[in-house]
């Protein structure tokens, strides 16, 4: 073996190491997803999650029961019973409602959750954002207000005659 055919052997060794760690490295954040996607999935009653594929696109309002994993575009307003989760590189335009709220992708709407809702440091929030209790991890978005109410009460506003009556508070 000659110095110039160890020298090759090595370079390819140090390649195949960095490919090994970059495919380490995606691994662990697919891992990541699907630890999300499966403790959604665990946590419902109703069993497996609906699951949105990235790439896929949808156009119109959503409404349903269950857990929903979205990671592809969006483009309407929803209203789910249970949790949903919209991942990171997934893109909403509307309102998002539902029970519990996990975000890290952006959203451009209002988020109400009548219960928890996670903002993750990768999500991007244009619009108002509410639940009875919210965590926002550091390097998140929220470009409108943030409202946390001690009660569950996510009613939407009821319209009559063009104007806004909000439920009574007793």
């Amino acid at each position: 073996m000659t110095q110039s055919d160890d020298i090759g052997t090595r370079e390819r060794r140090h390649t195949a190491v960095q490919f090994n760690e970059l495919s380490l490295l995606t691994m662990v954040r697919q891992i990541g997803a699907m630890t999300m996607l499966k403790r959604n999935t665990l946590d419902s009653p109703a069993g497996a999650a609906t699951y949105i594929a990235p790439g896929t696109k949808i156009v119109g309002d959503l409404s349903g029961e269950g857990t929903y994993f979205f990671c592809g575009e969006i483009e309407g307003e929803c209203d789910i019973n249970g949790p949903i989760t919209i991942a990171e590189g997934s893109y909403w335009k509307g309102s998002v409602r539902a029970t519990e709220i996990i975000l890290a992708g952006s959203v451009d709407g209002d988020i109400i959750a009548k219960e928890r809702v996670e903002i993750a440091g990768t999500a991007h929030i244009t619009g108002s954002l509410r639940g009875s209790s919210i965590v926002v991890a550091e390097g998140a978005v929220i470009e409108d207000a943030v409202n946390i109410s001690k009660t569950k009460e996510t009613e939407r506003p009821k319209v009559r005659s063009g104007l806004q009556v909000s439920p009574a508070r007793s």
